[in-house]
């Protein structure tokens, strides 16, 4: 019995501190990664929008944000497919940006930057593409801002929760039932920032 509650406890304390990490370290957002079949169909919507785009004389590189990278794999899926996109992990757990620079550096890509920081302070004015996979009570404010600084025709992908503040997804697509480990992702939401 002395065994158990040893198991116990110890359970208990563990909890208790990714608990705290996760208030005070990342702002009360748990760090879950976008599953291996999102990851792949993301980096494929944002190859597919690069193409879309084109390249025009003297146009600056196709921008991609990731608000909350995290340990940096969806941002690594992006820069493997869109290697002439300049990809951006923006995240605020410190421990998860030191990791995703470690892995960056590992596989070599060069387009990929990590900045460590809050995503309400970091300017989306000039990005072409963020994508996130965020707790459900940031898709109000997160809304609010992108749709202040965003530029017209910017796309927008999120994982599981549909944003807020007045957006309306153009495109949802289901969780095909591969599995991943991890909690089940049901769904993606795409918006396209238009005109004011």
């Amino acid at each position: 019995m002395d065994l158990i509650n040893e198991i116990l406890s110890w359970i208990c304390l563990i909890s208790l501190l990714c608990y705290g990490h996760v208030l005070l370290v990342n702002k009360g957002n748990p760090n879950i990664p976008t599953g291996a079949p999102f990851r792949r169909k993301i980096a494929e919507i944002v190859k597919a929008e690069t193409e879309n785009r084109g390249k025009k004389d003297g146009a600056q590189t196709f921008t991609v944000v990731d608000m909350g990278a995290g340990n940096g794999k969806l941002t690594r899926a992006i820069a493997r497919a869109v290697p002439d996109a300049r990809v951006i992990g923006l995240e605020f757990s410190p421990v998860a940006v030191l990791t995703a620079r470690v892995m960056a550096f590992l596989t070599g890509f060069k387009n990929l930057t990590y900045v460590r920081g809050d995503f309400y302070a970091f300017d989306t004015g000039g990005v072409d593409a963020v994508v996130m996979y965020l707790a459900h009570h940031e898709m109000e404010r997160m809304g609010q801002k992108l749709k202040k600084e965003l530029p017209a025709g910017a796309l927008i992908v999120l994982n599981t929760f549909p944003l807020k503040a007045g957006w309306g997804p153009y495109k949802e697509i289901e969780d095909d039932g591969e599995r991943a480990l991890g909690p089940r992702q049901p769904k993606l939401y795409l918006y396209r920032k238009e005109t004011p």
